[in-house]
């Protein structure tokens, strides 16, 4: 690969910046009297840091971090450091993988159990660091099975980087304005270490969608929704719907109706706070709301539960709630589990997102 000084690089970027990619190699080389170099020389010799020995990891930290002390985005980044623990937690995962693939039933071990918390690193844009301790067997497998790809270079001691998270300041304030549908998309094998990348999208005031959040996520990781033809569900339709969804007879009640109108309205924002951060937040929380919006429902078909209850509204309430049949679970929102065959074993990987995520813009 041919060599460039630091100014033959600096005109190609300045170039590659303000025109198109062949007319900037033309000024380049009429400038410099020499081949222009390429976009992925450009790209190679960009950070006087950069060298071909940087994983994928290290250098989507660094960016980061760059971008961070610029003000344009944030971001955090979760770490393991290694122990003896950890080591005998991935024995234990890659055990029960054998027996599970052997149609056998994968038994976990006292000494599991009543081994001492393995330690996570939780690294956010601010600096700040914490110490976030899995108790549960289920937490501990869950993570060992992240690492697994890893185990060929874990040793006592290494901190392993196991998955960050980042968003533009300007994507954090529109998430905070709207986060009504918050959308995943995964895409496996996407770098050299086979970790896949995840995206999530949500709509806005004017239903044009943008990208609230990026993750890094660990190797043989995923989400309940695993493309964005699957987010086309009946709860993203439900959401973006303008209109009630009656129809006595017929003819389709309008904006006319405004009992019916704030049904609807009211029906979609207590369901909103299932899906946002910074709404419903525990399991607790999450029966309660729901069985009081089951309740409010019913008392729409009772003649009695309001002097201008119409048809369209005992209508709507029955459709409605059972809509609410097909919600999943509260507590699986924000999980990713592994992925693995039909049967046992299938543990979860809880990812707690960042404060700064849900503050106020």
């Amino acid at each position: 690969m041919k060599t460039y000084s630091q100014e033959e690089l600096n005109l190609a970027q300045t170039y590659s910046q303000i025109c198109p990619a062949g007319a900037a190699m033309a000024l380049t080389s009429k400038a410099t009297g020499t081949l222009a170099p390429s976009k992925d020389q450009l790209r190679y010799n960009k950070s006087p840091t950069s060298n071909k020995h940087v994983s994928q990891s290290q250098a989507l930290i660094e960016y980061l971090r760059e971008q961070v002390s610029l003000k344009k985005m944030r971001f955090v980044a979760l770490y393991h450091e290694v122990t003896e623990t950890s080591l005998l937690t991935i024995s234990k995962a890659s055990m029960n993988r054998r027996a599970q693939q052997m149609n056998n039933e994968g038994v976990f071990d006292e000494d599991l159990e009543q081994a001492q918390d393995i330690q996570l690193t939780y690294e956010d844009s601010s600096s700040t660091v914490q110490q976030l301790r899995l108790k549960s067997a289920a937490e501990k497998v869950g993570i060992a099975e992240a690492l697994l790809a890893m185990k060929q270079d874990m040793q006592v001691g290494k901190k392993v980087f196991l998955a960050c998270a980042w968003c533009t300041e300007e994507e954090r304030k529109l998430f905070q304005k709207y986060p009504e549908v918050l959308m995943v998309d995964v895409t496996f094998q996407t770098n050299n270490q086979g970790r896949p990348l995840f995206t999530s999208c949500s709509p806005g005031r004017d239903m044009f969608f943008f990208t609230p959040l990026r993750a890094y996520l660990p190797s043989q990781c995923r989400t309940p929704a695993q493309s964005l033809p699957k987010c086309h569900s009946w709860i993203v339709h439900l959401h973006l719907v303008t209109k009630p969804l009656a129809e006595a007879g017929s003819k389709l009640v309008g904006k006319d109706d405004p009992f019916v109108l704030n049904q609807i309205e009211t029906f979609k924002r207590w369901v909103f706070t299932w899906m946002c951060l910074g709404g419903i937040e525990t399991d607790e929380e999450f029966e309660i709301s729901h069985r009081l919006l089951v309740q409010w429902l019913k008392a729409f078909r009772n003649d009695d539960a309001t002097e201008r209850a119409s048809e369209d509204l005992k209508h709507n309430s029955y459709h409605l709630e059972l809509e609410l049949i097909r919600i999943m679970n509260h507590k699986s929102r924000w999980y990713f589990p592994s992925r693995r065959h039909q049967g046992i074993g299938h543990y979860p990987i809880q990812i707690e997102f960042p404060m700064w995520a849900h503050a106020k813009a």
